[in-house]
C-alpha cells in the first residue's frame, strides 16, 4: 500500500491542537506500600469511620514523564548541550519551561472526572481537585532536574551539505545542487528531523518562465550591470547555504553606492529588502546594529541552534568589525542568562549579513578576506524626496513579501532564490566590482570638509609643503576654534587620504634660519 503523503502544515497545526482527549492513560499501576498510580496522579486507601476511602496522594512522576513523551517532549543533544524540544513526526522546535507548563495546563483543563477503584473502594475526583493537586506540586516535576528524565532523541537533523542546499516547503523537501533541483516528500525522510523554524509556509509549484518583481529589483539596485547582478545573486545563494566551508566564513556587507558622509548617511537603497528576502527562506535573527558594540558576552543570546542567518541592521561606527573575524573561523559562542553556553562550530554557524549606511573598516588582509561587499545603487532612494514615498510600491505595484503578492508572484520569487543557490553552489562567491567603497570609507575617516579641501589643493607629487602653513589654512577655513583639530590629527588624516590613493606621504623637518620647519611631500 502506498504511504500517505502529508503537508508539513498539517504537522505544524498539530502543535497547536491538543490531541489528547480525557486522561491519556486509563491503566492503574501498583506502586507498592498501598500506593497506586493512574494517569498523572497517585492514590491510596485510607480507613475512616464509614469504611475504606480512596484518597488522591500526589503527582505520579512516571506518569508525568509518559505524558510529556506523549506530547512529543524529549531532549536533543546539539553541539554538546542538551536542548528541550517538542517533536511531531519529524518536525521539532526548542521548547521553554513556560511552554511546557502551558501544554500541561491545557491538558489539565480538559480533564473529566477521574474514577479510581482500589480493593473494592471507588472514588471519583473532580477536574478541579486534579488541577489543584497538580498546581500544589508543580515544583516537584516541572523543573530542570526532573525534566532530565525525558528521553534523548538521537535522530539526526536534516541539514545542508557542502554541495547542497535543503529548503523545507509545505509540500516537500527541496534539495538543490549546482546542476539539479529535486522536491521530495517528507515521508521519504523518516530518519531525519527538521527544525520548525526552517519550514517555509508555501506549496512550491512548477517554475515559471516569467521574471519576478524581486528579479527586477535586483537588476535595479545593481544599475543593470550584469557583473554586479551576478555578484549579488551569488551573495544571496551564499546566505541561503547553511554550511560554512573551511575556505569560507565571509560576512556579506551591503552598502550604498552613492557617496555619503558619516554625519548624514542616506539609506533607502534596498538593503533591508534583500535581508528580508533571505528571512523568508532561512531563520534569521535581526539585531539592531546601532546598539550593537560586540563587547558583551550576551550579544548573541537571541541566536539559537536553528538560526541560519544573523542580520545586523544599520550598524554604527562604534561596532568592532574584528569581533566577527574570530566568529567566522571559531564559531558562535551563544551565552544566555542563567543558561549553559553553546559553542556552534563554524560549519553550522549562522551566516552574517551586515547592512550599513556607513563604511566599516576594510583595511588589512584579514578584513578584506572576511568581507564580501555589495554596493547598491540609488535607483530607489533617488525617488524619495519627502520621506513618505514608497518607491517599491510605485515601481512594482505591491509591497514585497506581504499578502499583496499572489501565489504566482511568491512562486516566481522562490524559484529566483533557488537559482541564486544553484549559482553559488556552482561558482561560489563572485567578486563584485568596486564602485565608491574606497572613496566612501575615506570621506568618513577624514571628514567631508578635509576631503574636499585636499581635492581642491591638488598637491603635486615630490613637492615640499609646509605642514604648519597647510594646517593653518585648513583650520582657519573649516575648524576655527575647534581645539580637537590639531596639527597631529591633520597630519594623520593627510596620511589616510594619500594611502587610500595608493600614494605615500613623507613628513620631515628642515632647518631654515636656525629654525626647524615641519614639511611633507607626496610620493607615488
Amino acid at each position: 500500500m502506498k504511504k500517505k503523503e502529508f503537508l508539513v502544515s498539517e504537522i505544524l497545526d498539530s502543535f497547536n491542537i491538543t490531541k489528547i482527549k480525557g486522561h491519556f492513560s486509563k491503566k492503574k499501576y501498583d506502586l507498592g506500600n498501598g500506593r497506586y498510580g493512574k494517569d498523572i496522579f497517585t492514590f491510596f486507601v485510607k480507613k475512616e469511620e464509614k469504611g475504606y476511602v480512596v484518597k488522591i496522594g500526589g503527582v505520579y512522576k512516571h506518569g508525568i514523564v509518559n505524558l510529556l513523551h506523549k506530547m512529543g517532549l524529549c531532549y536533543k543533544k546539539e553541539h554538546g548541550v542538551f536542548i528541550l524540544i517538542r517533536k511531531q513526526r519529524n518536525i521539532i522546535y526548542e521548547i521553554s519551561h513556560k511552554e511546557i507548563k502551558d501544554l500541561v495546563s491545557e491538558y489539565l483543563y480538559q480533564l473529566p472526572y477521574l474514577e479510581v477503584e482500589i480493593n473494592g473502594s471507588t472514588e471519583s475526583f473532580s477536574p478541579e481537585a486534579q488541577i489543584e493537586l497538580f498546581y500544589r506540586q508543580t515544583n516537584l516535576v516541572l523543573n530542570d532536574s526532573f525534566l532530565e528524565f525525558l528521553k534523548e532523541d538521537k535522530t539526526s537533523i536534516i541539514t545542508d551539505t557542502s554541495d547542497s542546499v535543503i529548503l523545507f516547503f509545505d509540500n516537500g523537501i527541496l534539495e538543490v545542487t549546482e546542476s539539479d533541483v529535486n522536491l521530495n516528500s517528507y515521508s521519504s525522510f523518516t530518519d531525519g528531523l527538521v527544525w520548525r523554524e526552517s519550514v517555509i509556509d508555501f506549496k512550491l509549484g512548477i517554475k515559471d518562465v516569467e521574471k519576478c518583481n524581486f528579479s527586477l529589483f535586483i537588476n535595479n539596485v545593481c544599475n543593470n550591470d550584469e557583473d554586479r547582478v551576478l555578484a549579488l545573486k551569488s551573495a544571496l545563494g551564499y546566505l541561503l547555504h547553511s554550511f560554512n566551508r573551511k575556505s569560507g566564513g565571509q560576512m556579506v556587507l551591503l552598502y550604498d553606492e552613492s557617496i555619503t558622509n558619516l554625519d548624514s548617511p542616506q539609506g533607502g537603497t534596498g538593503k533591508g529588502v534583500i535581508a528580508n528576502a533571505i528571512a523568508t527562506l532561512r531563520e534569521t535573527v535581526k539585531m539592531d546594529g546601532k546598539k550593537f558594540k560586540g563587547d558583551n558576552r550576551f550579544d548573541f543570546q537571541d541566536v539559537t541552534v536553528s538560526s541560519r542567518v544573523l542580520w545586523l541592521d544599520d550598524v554604527g561606527k562604534q561596532m568592532d568589525i574584528d569581533r566577527f573575524n574570530s566568529i567566522s573561523t571559531d564559531g558562535f559562542n551563544i551565552e544566555k542568562k542563567h543558561q549553559k553556553s553553546i559553542l556552534i562550530p563554524p560549519a553550522s554557524s549562522p551566516k552574517i549579513l551586515i547592512c550599513s549606511n556607513i563604511i566599516l573598516d576594510c583595511s588589512g588582509t584579514t578584513r578584506k578576506r572576511r568581507q564580501f561587499i555589495i554596493e547598491l545603487s540609488n535607483y530607489y532612494s533617488s525617488k524619495i524626496t519627502t520621506g513618505i514615498e514608497e518607491p517599491i510600491v510605485a515601481e512594482h505595484g505591491a509591497r514585497f513579501f506581504t499578502d499583496e503578492w499572489d501565489n504566482v508572484e511568491w512562486n516566481r520569487f522562490y524559484w529566483y532564490m533557488i537559482d541564486c543557490a544553484k549559482l553559488y553552489l556552482s561558482k561560489g562567491l563572485i567578486p563584485a566590482p568596486g564602485i565608491n567603497i574606497i572613496e566612501n570609507r575615506l570621506r568618513q575617516i577624514i571628514g567631508e570638509d578635509l576631503y574636499k579641501w585636499i581635492k581642491l589643493k591638488e598637491y603635486t607629487v615630490g613637492e615640499n609643503y609646509n605642514t604648519k602653513t597647510e594646517f593653518k589654512e585648513y583650520k582657519d577655513l573649516y575648524e576655527d576654534g575647534d581645539e580637537k583639530c590639531t596639527q597631529r590629527s591633520f597630519s594623520n588624516k593627510l596620511k589616510s587620504f594619500f594611502n587610500h590613493q595608493n600614494k605615500s606621504i613623507e613628513f620631515f623637518t628642515e632647518s631654515r634660519n636656525s629654525e626647524k620647519i615641519s614639511l611633507f611631500r607626496i610620493r607615488n
